[in-house]
């Protein structure tokens, strides 16, 4: 009996001792997982900052660059109503012009009469 019960508590001890092994290497997984996780994060925090950054700038560049097209677009169209304000002038004074040339009275026509038959020579 005695045997018995030093064989049970050899038993009872070595599975203690895998157990406390079994523990020792799961805190070390954990650790080691930890440590990644935290390295991770932090390498995606620099990440994050980075590419918030380059949003903004771009961001920036897009709304200087929608500037840039309005000012062309503006320009283009006060280019454009000069031209149309400029052909509109030139055609009114043109138009004035031959008013004046063509103010001269139209000669009226008259239809040709039927000639009788006394006209004819008959």
């Amino acid at each position: 009996m005695e045997r018995q019960a030093r064989l049970q508590a050899e038993e009872d001890l070595k599975k203690s001792e895998e157990l406390c092994e079994r523990a020792k290497m799961a805190q070390n997984n954990y650790e080691k997982s930890l440590m990644e996780i935290k390295k991770n994060s932090l390498g995606e925090r620099e990440s994050i900052v980075e590419l918030k950054m380059n949003n903004n700038e771009l961001e920036l560049e897009v709304s200087e660059n929608e500037k840039n097209a309005s000012e062309v677009k503006n320009s283009e169209l006060e280019k454009s109503l000069k031209i149309c304000e400029a052909l509109a002038d030139a055609g009114i004074t043109a138009f004035q012009e031959k008013e004046i040339v063509d103010a001269t009275p139209l000669q009226i026509i008259e239809p040709p009469m039927k000639r009788s038959k006394d006209d004819q020579g008959a």
